[in-house]
C-alpha cells in the first residue's frame, strides 16, 4: 500500500502509457481477426504513438475506430448499461474479466483502491479498473465467435464468456487469460516496489 501510494507521477504515467499500448494494439489484432485489415494498421499505428499518460486520449479515439471497425455495419453504439444484446454480452463479459482482475489484485498484495489512472474515492476498485485494459479483447474476441444478429445473453453465451476469462481445462495449452491476468498483477507489485524499470503488459 504505501508502495503504490508512494509510485512517482512519471512512473504512473508511463505505467499508463504501456497499459493502453497493449489495450490499443489488442484492439487492432481483434479487427484484424475479424477481417477489417485497413482498420487493424491504423490502431497499430495509433498504439506505437501513444505517450506517457496519453495526454492525446489515443484510448478514447481507438475506442471509436475499435467499435466502429467491429461493428459499424450494425450501426452499433457500444454504451455501458445498456440492454440490447450485443451490449449486455459485453457488459457481462467485462463484469466476469473485471473480478478475476480484482481477485488477482488482492492476491498480489495491491490494494484495488489506488489505480494508475482511475482515482477518487468513490472507485474502491481503481486499480482493477487499469489493469483490466489489456484483457478486454479477451471478451471481444469471444463474442465475435457469435452471430451478432442473433446473439442472446443466454446461458450458451454467458458460459462461452465465463470459459474465456476462466478456461474448464487447466491442462489447455497456449494464451490463458486468467493465468496472464496473475502475471500481470505480480509484475505491477514488482514495478511499484521498484523492482522493474518499466511495466511489463501482457500481448492479449
Amino acid at each position: 500500500m504505501q508502495a503504490q501510494a508512494a509510485l512517482s507521477e512519471p512512473r504512473r504515467k508511463n505505467a499508463w502509457m504501456r497499459v493502453i499500448k497493449a489495450k490499443i494494439a489488442s484492439q487492432g489484432k481483434t479487427l484484424e481477426m475479424a477481417g477489417n485489415v485497413a482498420e487493424a494498421k491504423r490502431l497499430y499505428e495509433m498504439s506505437r504513438k501513444v505517450r506517457s499518460g496519453d495526454p492525446e486520449n489515443l484510448e478514447g479515439q481507438a475506442a471509436r475506430l475499435f467499435w466502429s471497425g467491429l461493428y459499424g455495419h450494425l450501426n452499433f453504439t457500444r454504451i455501458p448499461g445498456a440492454n440490447d444484446a450485443l451490449n449486455a454480452a459485453h457488459n457481462y463479459g467485462y463484469t466476469i474479466l473485471r473480478g478475476r482482475v480484482l481477485t488477482s489484485i488482492l492476491g498480489a498484495g495491491l490494494t484495488a483502491g489506488i489505480g494508475i489512472f482511475h482515482r477518487g474515492r468513490s472507485n474502491p476498485f481503481a486499480l482493477a479498473d487499469d489493469l483490466i485494459e489489456p484483457f478486454r479483447a479477451v471478451i471481444d474476441r469471444a463474442i465475435l465467435a457469435f452471430d451478432p444478429r442473433e446473439l442472446l445473453l443466454d446461458q450458451q453465451t454467458k458460459k462461452a464468456l465465463i470459459h474465456a476469462v476462466r478456461p474448464p481445462d487447466s491442462s489447455e495449452e497456449g494464451f490463458r487469460a486468467d493465468a496472464e491476468i496473475d502475471r500481470f498483477t505480480s509484475a505491477f507489485a514488482q514495478y511499484v516496489e521498484g523492482g522493474a524499470e518499466y511495466l511489463d503488459v501482457p500481448k492479449v
